[in-house]
C-alpha cells in the first residue's frame, strides 16, 4: 500500500532491522524506521517484513 510523507526540506531518520537464517537456503528480514522533520511538523514510520531464498 503505497503512501506519502513529505518531510520539509531537513528531516532526521533512524532505523532498525535484521536478517536470520531460518535454513540452508532461508533467510528471514524485518526492519523499521523512524523519520521526523526538524521542524517538528511531520513524523513517519515505516516497517518491512519477508522471506529471502538463495539458489
Amino acid at each position: 500500500m503505497p503512501f506519502t510523507a513529505d518531510l520539509g526540506d531537513s528531516w532526521g531518520e533512524v532505523g532498525l532491522g535484521g536478517t536470520w537464517q531460518v535454513s540452508d537456503t532461508g533467510y528471514l528480514f524485518a526492519d523499521v524506521d523512524y523519520a521526523w522533520s526538524f521542524n517538528g511538523d511531520e513524523t513517519s514510520w515505516n516497517s518491512k517484513v519477508g522471506m529471502r531464498w538463495n539458489w
